[in-house]
């Protein structure tokens, strides 16, 4: 089995006011990536099963207890956007297979 796992995360620079745009330009290339392996495995090894999870985002103060709201708002943000509800709704289609 395959699990992709994927944390975005902004440049410890970057205002709060610019990490939905790194955070989604982050996922849609964790996207292109598995489509890309996704394309292999189907080639090689058709019958191995994949699991996308462990999704979330990990804030440059995320080692910092106990946890900003920042970093709560962040992992609802991702959690219920339209990204990630396009992964768990059709997770077929949003990999490729």
């Amino acid at each position: 089995m395959i699990s992709y796992h994927f944390y975005a995360s902004p440049d410890a620079s970057e205002p709060p006011s610019r990490w939905s745009y790194s955070f989604f330009g982050q996922a849609d290339h964790f996207l292109d990536v598995v489509r890309y392996i996704e394309a292999i495995r189907q080639r090689l090894s058709p019958q191995t099963q994949t699991t996308i999870d462990e999704l979330g985002a990990i804030l440059p103060q995320d080692n910092v207890m106990p946890y900003r709201p920042s970093w709560w708002a962040t992992q609802l943000n991702f959690r219920v956007s339209p990204w990630w509800t396009g992964i768990q709704d059709s997770r077929t289609r949003a990999i490729g297979r």
